[in-house]
């Protein structure tokens, strides 16, 4: 501005704008669920909110669905968001896994400054004729106990961040999601105890996201299924930003 000013070149005052759409501090972000759709959308938000490296955690290490455009948005987040991304292939239902990914972060980074937990199955059932128990276990591992791994292994971290994508299927349940609510509510009361302990925590009870993830492969297995429960993709990066600035 001064090298502006010395050419004498300014019609009038100048006005310096020192604003910036930076609102998340320093560190490794760490998406569970990252190649999954919920998982790069929430990477993309991180990104255009000025996070400069995003970790973003699969079981497989390969993007969940086709025909999503999934592809398209690692290949954005890869090329033109500006962040560094990286991909960590990680099991976070297995103890072993999260200490080894976050030891990998920690070496790549240094602080972590926060985790989203998106990661999460669907397998409904029926608690009538015992089919809810079929998939009980994998439902509760990939939510509620991956959560508690993380929160764990992380106390020393002093994260910036911490938030776990829940459900409202925690507060107003869903035909054969019994397991799938329990799970979620399990991460609503896991934030509130890390509050408690002075920790930084947030649970945020989602709609499905129409066409991302999920609820998309649920989408086109029953267009009921999903009806007058979901928000757009749009909505959740509008929404999902606010959050982010509010804190």
């Amino acid at each position: 501005a001064f090298d502006w000013l010395k050419q004498g070149k300014n019609v009038g005052k100048v006005v310096l704008n020192l604003s910036n759409n930076t609102v998340l501090p320093d560190g490794g972000y760490v998406i569970t669920g990252g190649l999954g759709g919920l998982g790069l959308q929430t990477a993309k938000v991180l990104a255009q909110q000025g996070a400069e490296h995003i970790f973003l955690v699969s079981r497989s290490g390969k993007v969940a669905y086709e025909g999503q455009g999934l592809e398209e948005d690692l290949r954005w987040l890869q090329t033109e968001s500006g962040a560094q991304v990286h991909i960590l292939q990680c099991d976070v239902s297995k103890e072993e896994d999260v200490v080894r990914m976050l030891a990998t972060v920690r070496e790549t980074m240094g602080p972590i400054g926060g985790i989203v937990h998106a990661a999460g199955v669907i397998r409904d059932g029926l608690i009538r004729g015992g089919a809810a128990c079929a998939g009980s276990a994998e439902v509760w591992s990939a939510k509620a106990h991956s959560a508690w791994l993380l929160h764990q292994h992380t106390l020393a971290d002093q994260l910036k961040m911490f938030m776990t994508f829940s459900s409202i299927a925690a507060s107003i349940g869903n035909i054969g999601q019994s397991a799938y609510g329990a799970a979620n509510r399990f991460l609503d009361d896991l934030v509130d105890s890390r509050q408690s302990m002075g920790l930084s925590g947030q649970s945020i009870q989602w709609p499905a996201i129409a066409g991302v993830g999920m609820a998309a492969n649920l989408m086109s297995k029953s267009t009921s299924a999903l009806d007058g429960w979901s928000i757009s993709s749009e909505e959740f990066d509008h929404q999902f930003t606010m959050i982010l600035k509010s804190n």
